[in-house]
């Protein structure tokens, strides 16, 4: 059944096909085209005269039946392109049309984050600009506030300068330094005779008063860099060996050596003077007497057992090897500090006083010439050398001290007369002179104040 209808169909298709195939035969006829004659050479092109090639093919089924789907199919692959490039194009206008707006409003976005934080570096600089005015305001309150606080610190220094200026003043300190010197040597004549197990403990109490007073009144002289001289070096070495190794006797004789060598001797070099009513002059005698003292008493009055004997290596070592081994470790240390670390404050400070500037500031003094015997230029060498050959002889002399105690004893007087010398030369030569002078300069200055005061006022 399905198979007639189907045969039915293919007869109709093909009656249309050859009634339209009958029609354009008789256009071509009427145009003068001759068909019959084309369609036989037609079939001899494509051999349509071969018989082989129609046994291949289906009886019931005409050629175009085969061929016209196959345009059909082409038509709408083509129709099927055209739609899915329109499409295409359709999507790539509306994926444009999307980028757009996301475009404008990412920009509308970042404009109004632009704006808004613009804003806020707005506020912020405002807000600072207000907060450094009122820091500058208060600023300059209190740099006010702490000019007029220096100032009245610096009128009540004038007046305290003055004030110590003052004869009567003046007097009043010279009569208690006066008094303080006598008790100190009565003290320590005390100890020498009755106590001399226990004066290293009196020399323990005196020194840390006497080295911060000292600091002050140099400091404000400029003179403080006197304090890093060997002889303050060896003050710190005695406190140490007393307080942290007091049954040492290596330290002990490191420091018998150090205090009956180069500093004993310095009572002479630096002309100290027992000057009672002086702080600064019984501060420099009491620097380097007293440690001679203490380590006598020490070595002919221990305070715990008998000194050991020692082979004479080891006192030599002892006496003069490790001292002046110190003596050179301070030697550099003093270099460092003046020659590099603060060379350029005292080039730039000439009045800051070292010892060097000290002995060579007069041109016409002995120690000048001394100091100058190979030139001015090398004057720094020349007082190392001489210090450094100081030093050893001395200490090679204190290894006499250490053997003999009668000798010793005579050594430590002997100082004491040149100190007590010393004094009286600067009593009567110097001193009297100057004392009087300066008192009867400062009473005069006052009086004429007082009376320019009084014409001041009677002219009112």
């Amino acid at each position: 059944m399905e198979e007639s209808t189907s045969s039915q169909g293919t007869n109709a298709t093909w009656e249309e096909t050859a009634t339209s195939q009958s029609s354009q035969d008789d256009t071509f006829s009427e145009t003068g085209f001759d068909s019959s004659s084309s369609l036989d050479d037609l079939d001899d092109v494509l051999g349509l005269d071969n018989t082989e090639i129609f046994q291949l093919l289906p009886t019931e089924v005409p050629l175009f039946e085969d061929v016209w789907p196959a345009f059909e199919r082409l038509e709408l692959f083509q129709e099927l392109k055209q739609f899915i490039k329109n499409e295409r194009e359709a999507l790539k206008k509306r994926f444009e049309l999307r980028q757009k707006y996301l475009h404008e409003k990412r920009k509308s976005a970042k404009e109004k984050l632009e704006s808004k934080f613009k804003q806020a570096q707005d506020k912020l600089r405002i807000r600072k600009e207000r907060i450094g005015q009122q820091f500058r305001s208060a600023r300059g309150s209190l740099k006010d506030r702490r000019e007029k606080i220096k100032e009245n610190l610096q009128k009540h220094r004038e007046r305290f300068k003055e004030a110590l200026r003052q004869p009567l003043f003046v007097k009043t300190i010279d009569k208690f330094a006066f008094i303080v010197g006598i008790s100190n040597l009565v003290v320590t004549e005390y100890f020498l005779l009755r106590a001399p197990k226990a004066l290293w403990k009196y020399y323990l109490i005196l020194i840390g008063p006497l080295m911060v007073l000292r600091y002050w009144l140099y400091r404000r002289a400029k003179f403080h860099y006197f304090m890093y001289d060997f002889c303050y070096f060896a003050q710190i070495l005695l406190i140490v060996s007393l307080v942290f190794c007091p049954t040492s006797q290596v330290f002990h004789r490191i420091n018998f050596g150090i205090a009956n060598g180069p500093l004993a001797w310095a009572i002479l070099l630096w002309r100290n003077s027992l000057v009672f009513h002086s702080l600064d002059k019984m501060t420099s005698l009491f620097i380097h007497s007293f440690p001679p003292l203490v380590s006598y008493c020490l070595r002919w009055y221990p305070e715990t057992c008998e000194w050991k004997e020692t082979s004479r290596f080891h006192f030599l070592m002892q006496i003069v090897g490790a001292p002046f081994a110190l003596y050179l470790l301070w030697q550099f240390l003093y270099l460092l500090k003046t020659e590099w670390l603060s060379r350029k404050k005292l080039k730039q400070d000439p009045d800051l006083m070292t010892s060097l500037r000290y002995l060579t500031k007069e041109r016409s003094s002995l120690s000048y010439h001394v100091i100058s015997m190979f030139g001015e230029q090398h004057q720094l060498a020349t007082f190392v050398g001489l210090q450094c050959l100081y030093t050893l002889l001395t200490l090679f002399f204190s290894m006499l001290l250490y053997n003999h105690q009668w000798f010793h004893a005579l050594f430590l007087a002997s100082m004491g007369f040149a100190s007590l010398w010393n004094g009286a030369s600067y009593y009567f030569d110097i001193f009297a002179r100057r004392y009087v002078q300066e008192v009867f300069a400062r009473t005069k200055s006052e009086t004429s104040n007082h009376d320019n005061n009084i014409l001041e006022k009677k002219m009112e």
